[in-house]
Parts: structure tokens; sequence; C-alpha cells
């Protein structure tokens, strides 16, 4: 509790900022990620009926089977029963798909629509309670006085997995960590190609993006899957419950963004 006894905002290790978007009456929001989609539909539904009450178009493109690819790769790579000691490296070829993913279809709507903001929009691993320290506090800004964080810096969510994926795809010559890179459909022309191409939009166009993390519940499995990647577990195994996001951090966000 604060001074006179009101809530001290969650979350509050955070630096408060403002978006620094630029005008404009159109957003477009993106929801890569099926296994949070239970968080973020329903803010995305709250956002899209208030800014298009003030007048702003609202569009939303998503990724409908992210949950169903992740589980599928699971099952595929579990074949080549790696070793525990390789689980890492393949964390990070996992995670180099997940952004080549993600920058095609953010560089299509991007391109699809020059006058439009976009907002990626992504649930947390859980709900913060009011004591808690987000551990990662240094990457986010938290907008004034509620629990909504957005990242400081969009564009190294997509350099930093392609900076350190290629890397290690183009040193893979042969061996279980070369077919799994296969069985991801890692290409290494093709990663490349997207790299110099979508990377270089994205910088040019990253001033009219920004992504946004909610809190919200996550429910996964009760046990330690020693098997699995942390990210085959998050994307693949856990799913988010709905946000628990007030009424008026809702109004906040929406307002920022009018």
């Amino acid at each position: 509790m604060g001074l006179f006894g009101e809530r001290i905002p969650r979350l509050s290790d955070v630096p408060e900022a403002q978006f620094g978007l630029p005008k404009s009456r159109k957003i477009v929001f993106f929801a890569p990620h099926t296994s949070e989609r239970m968080a973020t539909f329903p803010l995305i539904s709250d956002l899209t009926d208030a800014l298009r009450k003030g007048g702003v178009e609202c569009r939303t493109h998503s990724i409908e089977d992210m949950r169903e690819r992740v589980l599928s790769l699971s099952v595929q790579l579990s074949r080549l029963k790696l070793p525990k000691a390789e689980r890492n490296v393949l964390e990070r070829l996992l995670r180099l798909k997940d952004a080549s993913l993600r920058l095609g279809l953010l560089c299509g709507i991007l391109e699809a629509n020059p006058d439009a903001r976009l907002l990626e929009i992504h649930a947390l691993e859980r709900d913060y309670q009011l004591a808690d320290k987000f551990p990662d506090a240094d990457s986010f800004y938290r907008l004034h006085g509620c629990r909504i964080l957005f990242l400081r810096d969009f564009l190294g969510e997509y350099t930093k997995p392609f900076g350190s994926g290629m890397r290690l795809l183009e040193a893979l010559e042969s061996g279980k960590l070369a077919k799994a890179a296969g069985i991801i459909g890692l290409d290494k022309s093709a990663i490349r190609h997207l790299a110099e191409r979508g990377l270089g939009y994205l910088s040019q166009n990253a001033r009219r993006t920004a992504l946004v993390e909610i809190p919200a519940p996550c429910s996964g499995p009760q046990e330690d899957v020693d098997d699995l990647t942390l990210f085959e577990v998050a994307y693949g195994l856990s799913m988010s419950g709905h946000h628990t996001l007030g009424d008026d951090d809702i109004a906040f966000l929406a307002r920022s963004l009018m």
C-alpha cells in the first residue's frame, strides 16, 4: 500500500513510460501465439470496442495453429532422442523458427497497412502479484499507473533470435541437430534471405510498432518435462488463462492509443 492507503501498481519496479508511436487513426493488432489467446484475445476485443468508439479503425491478425505446430514438432523431435546437453541448442533453433514465422507475417501486415500502427500482443508466463519483482524489468517499460508492459527494443525482439539462431544454423552440417533443423523447417538460404529483407524492412518501420505484454494466469505441466525445451513447454503444453487487467488498465491503454 502507498500513502493514504492507495494500491501501488504491480510490477512497480519496471520504469514508467508512454508509447512513442506516431499518430494514426488505424491500428493493427498481431497475436502470434495461440497458447496465449485466452489472455490476448479478450484484451484485443475490449481495446477494439473502445478505439472504434473514438474513431480509430482496428484490425486483428493472428497465427491460428501455432500451438498445434509446436506439439507436432515435439513429437517428431522426440524421436531424435537428443541428449540433454543439446537442449539449449534446440531451443535456439525453435526460437529462430518462431521469429522467422512472426517476421514474415509482421512485414506483410506492415506493408499492407502503411498508414497504421501495429501492436504485437503477448501474455506473460504468469500473473505477477503485488509483492513480486519483475525479473526482466530492464527490458520493458510500464504504462503509467497500470500493469501493462511494452518492450523497450522492438527490433531487438527479432534481431536477437535471428543473430543467435543463424550463427548456429550456419555451423550445422550433419548429426542430430542438423536433422532437427530440417524437421523444424529451417532452410539456411531462406532464413538468410528473410533476415536480409525482413529485418531491413522492420528497422525502417519499427517506430510505428510496439510489443505489449500483459499479466495472466498460466497453467502448464504439473511436473518437470525433462525431454522438452522451455519453448515447447511454453507454446505447446502451457495455456494462458483470462488476463487479470482491470477496466481502468484497459481504458488507460485505449486512451494512450487514441
